[in-house]
């Protein structure tokens, strides 16, 4: 395997750019949004309800409830992002 800009891994991308798949974009932008939520603090559930009734008025239903999946799995993990919070 040939080296492109000092990386292994872009060998035969165009460019030396890894390859980034739409799911991989779509999985990265929701974390990303349930993060920026919960530290906007939608931290209970009579906010998570409202929030996810805006967002369902917005995207549909099974977005809403994505959100809210989402934003589950990030708080239980939050103490590892949490550390890595600017500010």
């Amino acid at each position: 395997m040939s080296r492109r800009n000092g990386c292994a891994g872009c060998a035969g991308t165009k460019a030396g750019y890894l390859a980034v798949t739409p799911e991989e974009v779509e999985s990265q932008r929701r974390v990303l949004e349930a993060r920026a939520r919960l530290r906007e603090g939608y931290t209970t559930r009579a906010k998570v309800d409202e929030l996810c009734h805006r967002v369902a008025a917005k995207r549909g239903q099974a977005a809403a409830d994505q959100l809210r999946e989402d934003m589950r799995q990030q708080w239980r993990t939050r103490a590892q992002w949490m550390q890595c919070a600017p500010g």
